[in-house]
């Protein structure tokens, strides 16, 4: 197990929360990672409550502590949801393009779930779609995170085909960045706009 990369992907609180679910296996990790002392729940509570006293834009500064935002989802009572659901499309669609789909949307749907079993339950529908729109779009970001992206570089470049001057075509992830983010933000924006206009 990469404890770096798990802690990147999912947080540091959430990490934490799972290697103490697993007993004795935090102090064994501790030599790879500083990590929180025991009562990780405990301190995740005490966290959010200090964060639920601030402005909402500051939801942006929990990513990707997805442990923080499950609990303040558990919690809050959310006066702005379209800012909220903006934010997670955007964590989410990003989460997908680094990470690809399945880690992205494994590591949000505590997260979708805990809003539509609480605060977000009448709009749980649209909050759905807003989370498979935001995984779509990500997975488009990079060559890496696009379903068929490395299979269609490897056909390309293996046909060792030819431009009109001569030179041999490449398809790598240069050649993919300007397509994929342009597809990334068109995709995005249409989701946020769809998604937005229903709360």
């Amino acid at each position: 197990m990469d404890l770096r990369r798990t802690a990147l992907e999912i947080g540091l609180f959430e990490t934490a929360l799972n290697l103490e679910a697993a007993g004795g296996l935090p102090w064994q990790a501790g030599a790879a990672m500083p990590l929180p002392a025991p009562g990780v729940p405990r301190k995740v509570e005490a966290v959010v409550d200090w964060l639920l006293t601030f402005a909402k834009r500051k939801y942006l500064f929990l990513t990707p502590e997805i442990a923080m935002i499950e609990a303040m989802a558990r919690k809050a009572k959310i006066e702005d949801q379209r800012s909220l659901v903006a934010v997670l499309m955007v964590v989410a669609s990003l989460l997908a393009g680094v990470f690809s789909a399945g880690p992205a949307a494994a590591a949000m749907m505590p997260v979708i779930a805990e809003l539509c079993r609480g605060p977000l339950q009448a709009q749980a529908h649209w909050l759905a779609v807003a989370y498979a729109a935001a995984i779509c779009a990500g997975s488009s970001l990079f060559m890496w995170s696009a379903t068929a992206g490395f299979i269609l570089s490897d056909k390309v470049n293996g046909a060792a085909l030819e431009d009109g001057s001569g030179r041999k075509v490449c398809w790598g992830w240069r050649e993919y960045f300007g397509y994929g983010v342009a597809n990334y933000l068109i995709q995005i924006s249409i989701a946020l706009a769809v998604v937005l206009s229903a709360f």
